[in-house]
C-alpha cells in the first residue's frame, strides 16, 4: 500500500505542472457490501457511507481521484450458551466503523462532439481502475449472567483488521463554473478471499458495490483552457 501511495504522489507532482484542474469535495452515497466469492449465496449487507474526495485532471484525458469515506455496520443476535465459561450470554452486539481509502486513476471517454453542444460541453465521462484498502475497528459487546450467582456483567472486546481491494469505476460529472457534480459508480473485490473477516464469524463480506453522488469546488482553473480532452489525439 505504501508503494500504491508512492506511486501516485510522484504522478501528482509529475503532472502538477500541466494539471488543469484541482477539485476537492464531499461525497455521499449507497453501498452493499457482497461475498465476492459467492454474491448469489451469501447475504449482502446495504448502509450509506459519505466521505471526502481530491481529484486533478490534466489536460489531456487522464485523471486522478483519491478519496476516502466513512461508514458502519450493526448488529444484534440473541441469546447464547458457553459451557465452558459459565455463563449465557443474553445479549450480543456488533459494530463495524470502516474506513475505505480509494486511489482511481481515470481515463476521459468523453466524445469530442459533445463540445458543439451548449449543454453537452460541461459533461464529461470517465472510466478508470481503483485501488484501495479498508481499515475496520470491530467492537464485539456481550452481555453475559453467571450461572451459579445470576450476577450480570458487560464484556467488551475491540479489535481492528485492514484489506486490501481492486476494482473499476465510472464517473459522470457536470461542470458548473466552479463546481462540479459528479455520481461514480464503483465495483471492488478483496484481494485476498472476498471478505476481510471470518464470515462464519463475523458474516461480513468486503467486497463492495456502491454509487456516489458528490459535489466538487475546482480550486485552480486556468483561464485560456482548451476543454477537457481536446488535446488527445
Amino acid at each position: 500500500m505504501r508503494l500504491i501511495l508512492l506511486s501516485l504522489l510522484v504522478l501528482l507532482f509529475c503532472t502538477t505542472t500541466y494539471c488543469q484542474e484541482y477539485i476537492i469535495g464531499y461525497r455521499i452515497g449507497p453501498i452493499k457490501n457482497f461475498d465476492g466469492n459467492q454474491p448469489t449465496r451469501r447475504p449482502s449487507f446495504k448502509t450509506f457511507e459519505n466521505g471526502i474526495y481530491y481529484r486533478y485532471n490534466s489536460k489531456g484525458r487522464i485523471s486522478l481521484d483519491i478519496g476516502v469515506s466513512y461508514h458502519e455496520y450493526r448488529e444484534q443476535s440473541g441469546p447464547q450458551i458457553i459451557f465452558d465459561a459459565g455463563y449465557n450470554i443474553y445479549d450480543s452486539k456488533l459494530k463495524l466503523q470502516m474506513l475505505d481509502f480509494q486511489y482511481a486513476i481515470q481515463y476521459n471517454i468523453t466524445p469530442k462532439s459533445y463540445q458543439r453542444s451548449g449543454v453537452l460541453k460541461h459533461v464529461d465521462h470517465y472510466m478508470g481502475i481503483v485501488l484501495g484498502h479498508r481499515s475496520c475497528r470491530i467492537t464485539d459487546t456481550w452481555y453475559t449472567k453467571d450461572w451459579g450467582t445470576d450476577l450480570k456483567r458487560e464484556q467488551v472486546h475491540k479489535s481492528g483488521d485492514i484489506s486490501a481491494f481492486a476494482g473499476v469505476n465510472y464517473t459522470l460529472s457536470y461542470t458548473f463554473n466552479r463546481l462540479i457534480l459528479q455520481s461514480t459508480s464503483t465495483i471492488l473485490t478483496n484481494s485476498s478471499d472476498f471478505g476481510f473477516l471470518s464470515s462464519d464469524y463475523y458474516n461480513f463480506p468486503s467486497s463492495r458495490l456502491s454509487i456516489n453522488f458528490g459535489i466538487g469546488y475546482n480550486l485552480h482553473k486556468e483561464k485560456n483552457d482548451v476543454p477537457r480532452g481536446t488535446q488527445a489525439k
